[in-house]
């Protein structure tokens, strides 16, 4: 039988030590602070462990020290273990127990988690389908100033989705959610404003749009390389509807790719050069704005 490695063993101790120490000073640092938020020491201390930071990536490890917190009463924690069950991360999945979680948490007006439980209702994820009871929780969200509540409470009215369609009331909501810095609401502020019967303005609609992609936003990416293609709302550039189209592409969009290849076809090798240029400089500008 081998003998343990001295090696392994101080590592095994020094990342002991670790552990110990970030428990100690997250306790600590909660007991400083005194920021009536119950549990906030274990929860960032699961934190790290979700993340990896100063320690070793455990999410078992994060899970226990979650559900100390959320045991507490804290609602990031129970909002994180609702995220772990939906994902399957530490445990197996499972949607319900995802649904279950984010409901104490929404319940403590976690915003987050009120658009999440909205989400599982919009969805059928893990409960009944419901738009109306989905409505409920966006709007609660959305009374917060939670962006991504703002922006599913204009999709449900958008839709008709728990209340009577009405384009208006859309594109109320996706503006609030659009100044607050939504991608999905500033594009589909695009779509409405491109196509919409009463609401089309092309300015506002390229706008909206170029607001989206340049946080990366597939739908807004490709709208804009149609534009620029096209000449339409803007002056005819094909090095920018190169760069958008291409933008759209890393992103995955469906119909990205023939679009860009139709572009390149009409360009010159100078014109092609100048959008690699754009394209990498667009690249940059969107990491740096995810920063």
């Amino acid at each position: 039988m081998q003998r343990p490695s001295i090696l392994n063993g101080l590592k095994n101790n020094f990342l002991l030590c670790i552990g110990l120490t970030i428990c100690l000073l997250a306790g600590g640092a909660c007991n400083r602070s005194q920021n009536n938020s119950p549990g906030r020491a274990q929860y960032d201390l699961g934190q790290r462990y979700y993340e990896g930071r100063g320690i070793p990536k455990d999410y078992p490890q994060a899970m226990h020290w979650f559900q100390r917190a959320a045991a507490a009463g804290n609602p990031d924690a129970q909002h994180r273990i609702a995220l772990m069950h939906q994902q399957g991360l530490g445990v197996t999945q499972n949607l319900a127990q995802a649904v279950q979680w984010f409901r104490k948490a929404a319940s403590q007006g976690h915003s987050d988690s009120q658009v999440a439980l909205g989400l599982c209702y919009f969805e059928g994820e893990g409960v009944e389908a419901d738009d109306a009871e989905a409505l409920k929780w966006f709007q609660k969200a959305a009374a917060e100033e939670n962006a991504s509540g703002e922006f599913y409470v204009g999709l449900c009215h958008y839709r008709g989705a728990g209340v009577k369609r009405d384009v208006e009331q859309a594109v109320s909501w996706f503006t609030k959610s659009a100044e607050h810095g939504d991608p999905n609401a500033q594009s589909n502020l695009g779509v409405i404003y491109t196509k919409e019967p009463g609401q089309t303005n092309l300015t506002n609609a390229i706008a909206w749009f170029r607001k989206a992609g340049e946080q990366g936003q597939k739908e807004a990416e490709y709208r804009l390389g149609g534009f620029f293609q096209k000449g339409e709302g803007v002056p005819k550039d094909l090095v920018e509807a190169f760069k958008w189209f291409s933008l759209a592409v890393s992103h995955e969009h469906l119909f990205a790719k023939r679009a860009l290849a139709e572009v390149r076809d009409q360009m010159t090798a100078d014109q092609v050069v100048a959008g690699e240029k754009a394209l990498a400089k667009a690249v940059e500008d969107q990491k740096a704005a995810e920063e």
